[in-house]
């Protein structure tokens, strides 16, 4: 078996930060006078197209105000991940694959996603087995594998030497996919399925 690197996105890819329970959309929600937003609603209205910026629907709002959320440094606390994220991340670096969570953090919030990751995630696994880079180049990253819900990062990959994989939520896109990916599913276990795969197991 070959031992991977193995990229892995935090926010939507094994987090969702935004419609679970106090994200971002409870956030703005208690801020706004405007009728209150979910999930159901938006994906209904604009065809599993979401705006990526959800401040956008907020009009009484500032950006400041909508980005404020993203500024928190308790903005993790009570957030939890997708389950199967974390049985698939913990099992992969058990097995002596490296798990390398890259991930973009805004102002004050770094310490506290590196500590979301150790606590649902590195508590779990080797401390020779995971790391945590805060980048939005993930062209310079390391890796055999990366599983990503955003194109424009996807992109920056030189696919001739990563396997790409596509974490399928319902934004909108502000790129279109230049390379081929393996897949785009939400389902970490067919991702693990596919990453066994490429490890030869």
């Amino acid at each position: 078996m070959k031992q991977l690197y193995i990229c892995a996105d935090v926010d939507l890819t094994i987090v969702d930060p935004i419609f679970q329970p106090c994200g971002w959309i409870d956030y703005l929600n208690k801020m706004s006078k405007y009728p209150i937003l979910y999930r159901e609603k938006l994906a209904e209205e604009y065809n599993n197209n979401i705006p990526y910026n959800l401040g956008e629907l907020y009009q009484d709002l500032t950006q400041d105000e909508v980005m404020s959320f993203w500024r928190s440094e308790n903005l993790y606390d009570k957030l939890k991940p997708y389950q199967d994220a974390v049985e698939v991340l913990v099992e992969l670096a058990n097995k002596g694959h490296y798990i390398i969570f890259a991930s973009h953090a805004k102002h004050g919030h770094f310490k506290n996603k590196y500590q979301f990751l150790e606590k649902h995630f590195g508590s779990k696994m080797p401390d020779s087995q995971w790391g945590y880079v805060a980048t939005k180049e993930k062209k310079f990253i390391k890796c055999d594998v990366i599983v990503d819900d955003r194109n424009d990062f996807l992109n920056q990959v030189d696919n001739s030497k990563v396997e790409l994989i596509k974490f399928k939520t319902p934004f909108e896109q502000h790129e279109t996919l230049k390379h081929p990916v393996l897949t785009e599913t939400n389902n970490w276990f067919k991702i693990k399925e596919l990453i066994e795969e490429i490890a030869g197991e």
